[in-house]
């Protein structure tokens, strides 16, 4: 009986519960209706103009020639049949019921889905809740404004919701139509480096190197080469369908009507800039990546070939839009490249061209964006080679004197010749990548930068450029600082990008320093490319990392070599750390599908200032050199960005000498980049953290320094040791000893 009692308590408790629940549906039910009622068509128009920007947007994947206004005005009209379609499915399924949420769930899925596309999958939760927040606003927006005007309806919760939905809206559209947040993480990192002076780096840099970088005051002239009237300079076309194919789809016929030519024909253009009174000038041949084809991307390069031009270079900048907007044509791009390089050197030839003897055909470097940035070092691979690799039947005959090689944010793994990684050997490497790409977010020349080797036969070296606040596009002028195009361009953060001034003087600066040493032979500034702290003063202000290594550098441990963490790259080298909660070997990858990644050393501690790593090596002779590594932080807190990496760097000579160097006398190695790329980072306070090595060199005068009694000809252990930092979590990279 007390068992049935208390069931029926329960049952009438909740009787009573749905009893009330129903009069407040019925209240409310009222009042949707009062205010509300028979509004969805508001509610449809706003819908369908919002919904139009996303199909505007698949209307350019597929269209790409038109104007965005145009696209808009398709995808009103495509916007219109989906919404005819799914009415027609829901009426089948709910009759003539749930017209609302046909109307709330399209445009929340466009809007959620062009976010996760712009985002590239980050921030999943702050986009969900932003598309959710969008489209209740733009619901109770276009029915309140329904309900005013066509039903004359004229309630408080009416003109409240209007205002406030109004405002909502408002801000929403001006987060998404405007450039975004600053953020501080430069400013405060460059004042931690304020707070070390290094001696040796300060006025290193002289009058020498500001005329180096000056404007030339040579006269320069240009002029354009293809096929057809409109051009200055008469080329040939190339057969590109062997490597590259345009899709069969409704883009590919589009394509197809917009040029006037298939990739059977494709042409081989360009613009050259020159000095009108030199002549055998060196040259440079700077290939775009991919874009829009109906972007001139190669005339993005105007201001590099003006500059160089003017400093005594031939400068020449080639067309490959036949490639762009194509998949898995990395390897048409190098050959289309080469057959510029063949076209040019024949104008260079013959005594009737404007070229006639302006480039030395033996110093040649080859430059590339994005994924020209790939294609180059395939084009120096495929320089070498007699046949292609993926099909013996097509053969080379290039063998072009191509000696550097400049990556400016590429891509990786893109083309893999016969399955393999693109390696390649005894050629000068410079790479550089921006903190803030929003295309090209990983440093994927990380690995194009590793599989750059040297034999240890002639004077090469490489080197990589990390710039904070860099983006993609603005290294190209035809770009901009948008990395994404409409409609995900409007998710994009760039008012924490440095200007696209300052990104383009980078880029002039290390190009023409880099071709200066390895075309021209002048060593003069060579120091920029593994300690810019040497010439800050004359570059834009902000955080810069560095990696470095020349053809004469001996590896310690590149950790490359077993699973072994005790072994070393060094013969008879042991590894050994100690004081640490982590010491492992780390695989970090830095391409898209390759499989040699790169392998590196991780230590982490807590709560102690002796954790550190320890290299007994056979005696070595260090004289005249310098001990090598690259270090990373890999701490991903944003309260542990406010103190530099630091410790002290030991070596022992097989007499028990020590001799200590702090890291911070020979570099500055910035926690991890606390790097927001997208507008819902700083709504969600997210962070991307970027892990870029940075190279510490420890000249052998150093150590003699600290301890002249050390013998640097019988070096027998290496330690890095952290005493600055309690606590920390690295990763360390190619160990060893270069040349100074």
């Amino acid at each position: 009986m007390k068992i049935y009692g208390g069931f029926q308590k329960m049952k009438n408790l909740m009787h009573r519960l749905i009893t009330k629940l129903k009069v407040i549906w019925k209240i409310f039910h009222s009042y949707w209706n009062r205010n509300f009622g028979d509004t969805y068509k508001g509610l449809a128009i706003c819908s369908v103009l919002f919904s139009s920007i996303g199909m505007a947007g698949a209307v350019l994947m597929y269209f790409t020639p038109l104007s965005i206004e145009i696209s808009y005005l398709i995808g009103i009209v495509v916007t219109i049949v989906v919404f005819g379609v799914l009415f027609l499915g829901a009426k089948i399924l709910f009759g003539n019921r749930r017209k609302g949420i046909i109307y709330w769930c399209l445009p929340f899925v466009l809007f959620y889905e062009i976010a996760i596309e712009a985002t590239q999958g980050n921030g999943s939760e702050a986009n969900f809740f932003l598309a959710v927040i969008t489209i209740v606003m733009l619901d109770l927006f276009g029915r309140s404004l329904w309900a005013i005007i066509k039903l004359r309806r004229q309630t408080i919760t009416l003109f409240i919701t209007l205002v406030i939905t109004t405002i909502g809206l408002v801000s929403v559209g001006t987060l998404l139509t405007g450039e975004g947040f600053e953020d501080r993480y430069i400013e405060n990192f460059l004042t931690m480096k304020e707070e070390k002076t290094l001696e040796d780096n300060q006025n290193v840099a002289d009058e020498a190197f500001v005329d180096a970088i000056a404007q030339g005051e040579v006269e320069v002239a240009s002029l354009e080469y293809g096929v057809g009237d409109s051009f200055d300079l008469q080329s040939n076309t190339y057969n590109l369908s062997l490597f590259a194919q345009r899709d069969s789809s409704l883009s590919g016929w589009v394509m197809d009507k917009y040029f006037d030519y298939d990739l059977k024909n494709a042409p081989i253009t360009g613009k050259v800039w020159y000095p009108t009174t030199e002549k055998d000038c060196p040259v440079l041949f700077i290939v775009h990546g991919n874009h829009n084809y109906t972007t001139d991307s190669y005339l993005g390069y105007d201001y590099l070939g003006k500059y160089l031009a003017s400093n005594g270079y031939v400068v020449v900048s080639v067309n490959e839009n036949s490639c762009n907007q194509l998949g898995n044509e990395n390897d048409g791009r190098a050959i289309l490249l080469l057959e510029n390089i063949k076209q040019v050197l024949k104008y260079n030839k013959d005594k009737t061209n404007p070229l006639y003897q302006k480039i030395d055909e033996e110093n040649i470097a080859i430059a590339g964006h994005s994924r020209g940035g790939e294609c180059v070092s395939t084009a120096y691979l495929f320089n070498g080679y007699d046949v292609y690799p993926d099909n013996g039947n097509i053969k080379f005959n290039y063998n072009f004197s191509i000696k550097s090689i400049i990556a400016i944010a590429p891509t990786a793994d893109q083309y893999m010749p016969a399955q393999h990684e693109v390696s390649i050997s005894d050629v000068n490497y410079l790479l550089i990548h921006g903190t803030n790409d929003q295309d090209v977010r990983n440093v994927m020349g990380n690995k194009l930068y590793k599989n750059t080797t040297f034999s240890g036969e002639g004077d090469y070296f490489k080197s990589a450029l990390y710039i904070a606040g860099a983006n993609h596009g603005q290294f190209n002028s035809e770009w901009g600082k948008y990395d994404i195009g409409f409609p995900c361009n409007y998710f994009l953060n760039v008012k924490n990008l440095i200007s696209t001034q300052e990104q383009k003087q980078i880029l002039k600066v290390f190009t023409k320093i880099f071709l200066d040493v390895t075309l021209k032979g002048d060593q003069t500034n060579k120091e920029l490319f593994h300690n810019y702290l040497a010439y800050e003063e004359y570059l834009p202000k902000t955080v810069y990392q560095q990696m470095y290594q020349g053809s004469g550098f001996e590896y310690v441990s590149n950790f490359e070599e077993d699973s072994d963490i005790t072994t070393a790259t060094m013969a008879d080298a042991k590894i050994m750390a100690s004081n640490t909660r982590i010491w492992e070997e780390i695989k970090t990858a830095y391409g898209s599908s390759g499989t040699k990644e790169n392998y590196a050393l991780r230590l982490k501690w807590r709560a102690t200032k002796h954790a550190k790593v320890k290299f007994e090596i056979p005696a070595y002779d260090m004289t005249g050199k310098e001990l090598q590594f690259d270090i990373a932080d890999l701490q991903k807190n944003k309260n542990n960005g406010n103190q530099l990496i630091d410790g002290t760097v030991r070596i022992t000579d097989q007499n028990g000498n020590v001799a200590n160097v702090k890291i911070s006398d020979c570099a500055i190695v910035y926690p991890s980049l606390p790097v927001q790329l997208y507008k819902v980072d700083f709504l969600a306070d997210s962070y991307e953290y970027k892990h870029q090595p940075q190279i510490v060199s420890v000249d052998e005068t150093k150590f003699l320094e600290n301890n002249s009694e050390i013998n640097t000809d019988s070096i027998t252990s290496i330690e890095i040791i952290f005493d600055e930092m309690e606590q920390g979590d690295v990763k360390i990279d190619n160990v060893g000893f270069g040349m100074k």
